[in-house]
């Protein structure tokens, strides 16, 4: 049994769940960390890939990807063999606004019939939920990391970089006992 610490990068936000697939975010970018249940490191995984729609402005000013950047990349389906394997026997997993995060990998998944299919993990941490169950508000990711840490840190909003702070923060508010697993 594994952790899986992951964040994505989309091409915009959630519509109503009544408004459809077609109406959904696409993923850009998926970054993941494999943890033991010690919480030690096993792997990591990265892919890149290129929705089926131009990346809209507003979103390239969020991520900092362009439709430029995904050209050559591989569309979500042809990754969906690699994301699924990596995934495979996770117990735990772990996001900042894990939910968010989990919808558009759904909708991903449902695009391709495979939502059924997908090896989910049996528990979600969400480190935005705990902070509003134990502090009485909701921090983003930039605050809960001064919070944890009183410090910040840079690029912020690509899936590599919040995937490794999520990460951080959640080794350390395991330490802290905000977290049981």
């Amino acid at each position: 049994m594994t952790i899986i610490v992951w964040d994505t990068e989309t091409t915009g936000l959630l519509a109503p769940s009544a408004a459809g697939v077609h109406y959904q975010p696409h993923l850009i970018d998926l970054y993941a960390i494999k943890l033991d249940m010690n919480l030690n490191l096993i792997d990591t995984f990265s892919i890149r890939v290129r929705p089926p729609i131009q990346i809209p402005p507003e979103a390239s000013k969020v991520n900092g990807i362009t439709d430029d950047m995904v050209t050559d990349c591989l569309p979500f389906a042809a990754k969906y063999n690699d994301v699924a394997e990596f995934y495979l026997g996770s117990k735990v997993q772990v996001g900042h606004g894990l939910m968010f995060d989990k919808s558009v990998l759904h909708w991903e998944l449902m695009r391709l019939g495979k939502s059924l299919n997908f090896p989910w993990a049996i528990q979600d941490v969400d480190t935005l939920e705990i902070c509003s169950q134990q502090l009485g508000h909701r921090l983003n990711l930039t605050d809960l990391h001064v919070w944890l840490f009183n410090e910040g840190f840079y690029l912020a909003h690509t899936a590599n970089v919040d995937c490794q702070i999520t990460h951080k923060c959640f080794i350390e508010m395991v330490g802290r006992g905000m977290i049981e697993l």
